[in-house]
């Protein structure tokens, strides 16, 4: 399942929640998830400074029945803080929203490709 408020996954046969929001609005409805069961298969939160500043994110989670994933809610969280903290007095970049969702997509359809690939190892 896909968490994203990027225009290019609409009409992708993907199940996803579409957040009507900012980046960060998309880490909130992640940790919502979280704390209903689900697990993080990517990353809520890019490596570098210059996509955390980005206004699209998109993050890849799977149902995981059973007890809180400790380990997705702590990187979740960090998430939420790291992105506050940097856009804190910036604020996201919206002047290169095209390409930011282009990014997104394409960053995100690596990670898809590769959590399919690892499971029917």
């Amino acid at each position: 399942m896909l968490i994203t408020n990027n225009e290019l996954f609409r009409d992708k046969d993907i199940e996803q929640v579409i957040v009507k929001g900012s980046a960060f609005d998309v880490l909130l409805e992640t940790r919502d998830h979280i704390h209903r069961g689900y697990k993080l298969l990517s990353s809520p939160i890019s490596a570098s400074i210059r996509m955390i500043m980005s206004p699209v994110r998109t993050v890849v989670l799977c149902s995981s029945p059973g007890a809180l994933d400790e380990y997705s809610l702590s990187q979740i969280e960090a998430a939420i803080e790291k992105h506050g903290l940097i856009t804190e007095n910036r604020g996201e970049d919206i002047s290169n929203l095209s390409d930011y969702a282009i990014l997104d997509h394409e960053l995100t359809m690596s990670a898809i490709s590769e959590v399919e690939k690892n499971f029917w190892r």
